[in-house]
């Protein structure tokens, strides 16, 4: 799993190991997800000894491991129907509640564990890290992504179909409040379209002529799966239609990539 510091881990049985042999012990249970403050087991919610808290239909609890060690996360966002609860995971009040009469849109992989936001059509995005938690304003769109490439940002987008083809309105907000940008697109023959980021602006396009990732300099075929990072493209096992990786990785973020349960940096020869 990935960080909004660009690190790069892999966990397993209470032990993340990040590069250069980086080891760190955290939370583990062998049923569900353990945040230290928390055990998530599908769509309930227990504490650290076991004793079930609730059910929700989505419960979002970042995950605060860095290279200096694991933060046990304060927050946590839980809905249940149309309800938006903030939960302080220490005492399990709820320091926040929310309503959402439109409809909830959120990432079903988060590029970044620390950092889960979560987006309501009414227009407002709430997100919590392993220490603080917030709700604030949102443009109105039909769909939320979170910028892969760009901590702290969430683009809320609108689609229009049209005779030829698709037209996307992105808007690009932090997650502390501010106005980033707003970006439209018309894309003749797609069929789908996925903002990825802002910063540099990226979109993933489906059409007749294939898969693709748009820049505002380049278009880059791909085929799912594939990774958008900083250093680039990776496909399979190549990075940016060049560079050759050690194996076709689990995950890449930041400078990093996945082979096994081995964390390499790319450039690194294995």
């Amino acid at each position: 799993m990935g960080n909004a510091r660009g690190e790069l881990f892999v966990v397993k049985n209470g032990i993340a190991r990040g590069p250069k042999g980086v080891e760190i012990p955290v939370p583990w249970s062998d049923e569900g997800i353990h945040y230290g403050s928390v055990v998530l087991k599908g769509s309930r919610v227990y504490k650290p000894g076991g004793e079930l808290v609730a059910e929700y239909n989505l419960s979002l609890v970042p995950y605060g491991l860095y290279g200096d060690g694991y933060v046990m996360p304060r927050y946590g966002l839980f809905v249940r129907g149309e309800s938006l609860y903030i939960m302080d995971l220490r005492n399990w009040a709820v320091v926040r509640r929310a309503k959402c009469l439109g409809k909830w849109d959120y990432m079903p992989v988060y590029p970044f564990a620390d950092e889960k936001s979560l987006y309501c059509t009414d227009g407002y995005i709430a997100y919590v890290t392993p220490v603080e938690y917030g709700v604030i304003p949102a443009p109105c769109g039909v769909s939320y992504y979170v910028d892969v490439l760009n901590p702290g940002r969430g683009i809320v987008v609108d689609y229009e179909y049209t005779e030829e083809g698709l037209s996307v309105l992105a808007k690009v907000v932090s997650l502390r409040g501010e106005y980033i940008d707003t970006v439209e697109m018309e894309f003749r023959g797609a069929r789908a379209v996925e903002v990825l980021s802002s910063n540099p602006f990226a979109v993933y396009v489906e059409d007749d002529s294939g898969t693709y990732i748009l820049t505002r300099g380049s278009r880059i075929s791909v085929e799912k799966p594939f990774f958008l990072t900083r250093a680039g493209v990776v496909v399979a096992d190549v990075l940016n239609g060049v560079e050759k990786l050690k194996c076709v990785p689990a995950h890449v973020h930041g400078n990093y990539y996945v082979c096994g349960e081995e964390v390499l940096e790319i450039g690194e020869r294995g």
